[in-house]
This record gives structure tokens, sequence and C-alpha cells, in this order.
């Protein structure tokens, strides 16, 4: 992440509000089967999420063109895939749009809150306890 919060200070300071909340909620620790989510608002944060954190720059390993899910296949001369499929750039909603989440991983202390692992992970990918 340090990359991304030179690049874009303000995904830095989103990440840490949320942060600050979860600290603030919690006292330093998350309780056990616990997992908090907040939508990101910064679009640039969401794109890094996707699509790598050379989002916005020249394509690369780390900024990819095309994200697709489950079987490639091409129809006619365009490649899809059997699942959802996103070009670079397009904005990821439903199941799969990125958020902010603070989970409970008992071996974990992320920002100084015992048992948490904050990550950015896709909406539909836990069942989230509550939105903050």
């Amino acid at each position: 992440m340090k990359t991304v919060y030179e690049r874009f200070p303000e995904a830095k300071e989103e990440i840490l509000a949320f942060a600050k909340t979860v600290i603030d909620m919690t006292d330093g620790q998350i309780p056990r089967a616990t997992t908090y989510a907040r939508e990101i608002k910064n679009g640039i944060l969401r794109g890094i999420a996707i699509y790598g954190i050379g989002f916005k720059g020249e394509p690369s390993k780390q900024n990819v063109d095309l994200v697709l899910q489950g079987d490639p296949v091409f129809k006619g001369n365009k490649l899809v895939s059997t699942g959802p499929h996103h070009s670079n750039g397009e904005r990821v909603e439903g199941e799969f749009e990125p958020v902010l989440m603070a989970m409970y991983k008992g071996d974990r202390d992320n920002f100084g809150v015992k048992g948490a692992r904050f990550s950015v992970y896709p909406k539909g990918g836990r069942k989230i306890t509550k939105y903050i």
C-alpha cells in the first residue's frame, strides 16, 4: 500500500478513517465472528482494488486491461468470459464490488486492533455483520 498511499493520499485518508471507526467501535479488539464493512467512496481506490496498483497509469501487470471470471471464450473476435467481465475503468458493482472490510482473524492485529484483519474485499465474499 505504500505506493498507493504515496500516489493517492486521499485513498490513504479513506482507509485510515475506516480503521479509526473500527478502533473506536471495538476499543481495540474485534469480536469473534465479526466483519465490518464500508463502501469505498474514492474511485481511484476502487479501481486499484480491481485493476491493480498501477491503475490510471500505463498498461502493465499492475494495471490490467481486462478482468475475466469464469472460462475465457470468444464471441466473434471479442474475448469475454462465462462469468462477469470488466474492462479497465468499468465500475464493478454487486457481489464483486470492492469494499473496505475489517474481519475477525484471531492471529492478526492490523491497525492495532487485536484479532482484526483489514482488507479490500468483494462485497459478496463474506457475511457482513455491519456496514459502518
